[in-house]
């Protein structure tokens, strides 16, 4: 019979090398319940305790540890090996333990937001960065004490975010703790999740160029191929949508993390007094931005106080990139506020000459309205203009007058797109003179009527948007008219009612 083999024993620490591998260890509580240090027991060797200062050790984290004192060197089976942590192998933990990670992870966390706001308050009261006060401390001398007689108030800021840092670092333990581990997941999932969005919302900004250069190239009425294209876009941008709510969903840190987005992006939007892109917005003024690039007019209607206007305005600033020049409809508006009208020189007329043209306009529009009592707003426009033209004319040979481009012209001249507010509380006479507009594209050329046959080019980002408030018997829009379907035809419409609650 072979004789019984002894059973394998831990290592035993080398003097050349003095550490121990294998070591687990488990908390030293007082009587009220308080951990006071940390232990580790086997029967083949002596107890092993944690030095004080060391990194606080993971229960079920197998380390391997230095030994830094023997307190019975004679005696390998008597006295304790105090220690201090060289590494730790990972663990597979309980649900119960997790959740114990998780919520010290928590508190770690906290620990740090305390830290940063301290660093924060720091910088601001003495302006050095955190790095520099890590490499040098704040100086606290008499002559910093008389320079800003704020000395005790910066040191309690140190003393929180060094408390505070070292909370959170005695917290998390080593690198290989599972606290660790499960900082690093988060961070993970959180990159991941953000490098997601990107890549959605760089595919949904391609789809939208692909929709503009669609509509560009499309005529009017269209044709089955370019509707057909159209289509496949439109489902392509709701299976993005679909992707965004799956990426919200598959992990917290991607639903947190991109909700806090989110939300700074509102908050931005408020700070700056603008229109909170929700869901709702977003949607739309990618729809106007899209058939603006294609080169089609757009009119977004809806009720009173929904926020068309502001909604045009944004599009054309943050989308388009640049300021739109905005007319206000009104029924007295004439041609003159929509394309320009003709001005004085003044440097080449005489204080006493300009003084008598005035005169003679006023007078005989004055003798002319009264024998007109019942002319509308427009043909009092339009016979004010007609007067003005005739004395022109006659003063100085007519050689002092100069065209002033309007809102219209201006818009094709400098690349700009223009908002027509209230536009269907503009008289059907004079929208009808749009007609022609709408349908120019960038490069174009437009002749200017009003400036004896001078032409424009149209530059890139001109592009008309539209907003009223559709006449549907209510008396709050008893002023709206209806519009004419030639120039209905020529216009993409978008509906854009109250934000959804």
């Amino acid at each position: 019979m072979r004789p019984m083999e002894k059973a394998p024993t831990p290592e035993q620490p080398h003097a050349e090398k003095g550490t121990l591998k294998g070591t687990i260890f488990e908390e030293i509580k007082d009587k009220q319940g308080r951990v006071v240090g940390y232990k580790s027991s086997s029967r083949d060797r002596k107890k092993v305790v944690l030095s004080e200062g060391s990194r606080k050790p993971v229960p079920g984290t197998s380390y391997e540890v230095r030994i830094v004192e023997d307190t019975n060197p004679d005696d390998p089976m008597n006295g304790q090996y105090v220690v201090e942590l060289v590494s730790g192998q990972k663990t597979q933990l309980t649900s119960d333990e997790w959740q114990k990670v998780e919520h010290e992870v928590g508190e770690a966390e906290s620990a740090t937001r305390l830290a940063q706001q301290a660093s924060a308050a720091l910088y601001r009261e003495t302006g050095i960065p955190k790095d520099e006060r890590i490499q040098k401390a704040v100086d606290s001398s008499e002559g910093d004490k008389k320079r800003s007689g704020r000395s005790r108030l910066i040191r309690s800021m140190q003393e929180q975010e060094e408390l505070s840092t070292a909370e959170a670092t005695q917290i998390l333990g080593d690198e290989n703790s599972p606290h660790h581990e499960l900082v690093d997941l988060r961070r993970s999932n959180l990159v991941a999740a953000l490098r997601e969005d990107h890549r959605l919302e760089s595919e949904r900004e391609g789809l939208l160029e692909e929709e503009s250069e669609i509509l560009k190239s499309t005529k009017e009425s269209g044709d089955a191929f370019s509707h057909s294209a159209l289509r496949e876009i439109d489902t392509e941008m709701q299976n993005l949508d679909t992707g965004k709510e799956k990426l919200l969903q598959s992990t917290p840190e991607a639903y947190y993390g991109l909700h806090l987005k989110e939300l700074k992006g509102y908050k931005e939007s408020l700070d700056e007094k603008r229109l909170v892109e929700t869901p709702y917005v977003k949607e739309r003024a990618e729809d106007i931005y899209a058939h603006l690039r294609g080169g089609k007019p757009v009119l977004v209607y809806g009720h009173l106080g929904s926020g068309k206007t502001e909604l045009a305005m944004q599009v054309a600033r943050d989308y388009i990139g640049k300021d739109a020049l905005v007319i206000s409809g009104s029924k007295t508006m004439s041609l003159a506020e929509l394309y320009g009208h003709q001005v004085l020189q003044l440097d080449t007329v005489s204080p006493d000459a300009l003084t008598r043209f005035a005169t003679e306009v006023e007078d005989v529009f004055k003798k002319w309205e009264d024998q007109n009592a019942e002319a509308s707003e427009e043909q009092k426009n339009r016979m004010h203009d007609t007067i003005l033209q005739t004395y022109l004319t006659k003063l100085q040979k007519g050689t002092i007058t100069d065209f002033f481009l309007g809102p219209v012209y201006r818009a094709m001249d400098e690349g700009r797109p223009l908002i027509i507010d209230e536009v269907n509380a503009i008289p059907h006479e004079i929208l009808i003179s749009l007609n022609h507009i709408l349908t120019r594209k960038v490069g174009d050329e437009v002749l200017v009527q009003q400036d004896s046959g001078k032409t424009i080019t149209i530059k890139e980002g001109f592009g008309v948007l539209m907003t009223g408030n559709l006449n549907q018997g209510q008396e709050v829009y008893v002023d709206r008219q209806d519009m004419d379907p030639a120039f209905l035809s020529r216009l993409y419409k978008l509906e854009y009612d109250y934000l959804p609650q």
